[in-house]
């Protein structure tokens, strides 16, 4: 049996002030809205699961929030603008 385990860490380097602000322009006529979305990034390995006690493992591909940030998680804001609405979801 080969095994073999990974272990890493990340340490935050930038800025621990955000002015949680976007400007945006909108034509006339048009509606406007800002995405906010968390960064993650994709991470592809083994995955162990143990559910009360009762282990197994999955080989998969999984997005993982890049949390280390001081205000809670990487956050990005992106500026929308369209001449027609479909809906807030």
């Amino acid at each position: 049996m080969i095994k073999s385990d990974l272990t890493t860490s990340h340490v935050w380097n930038g800025s621990a002030t955000v002015n949680n602000s976007v400007t945006v322009t909108v034509p006339q006529q048009q509606y406007g809205w800002v995405t906010l979305s968390e960064l993650a990034k994709k991470v592809t390995g083994t995955w162990t699961f143990d559910a009360r006690g009762i282990p197994w493992t999955a080989d998969d591909t999984i997005s993982v929030p890049l949390a280390d940030d001081p205000s809670g998680g990487a956050m990005l804001y992106v500026a929308n603008t369209s001449p027609t609405f479909t809906s807030c979801a």
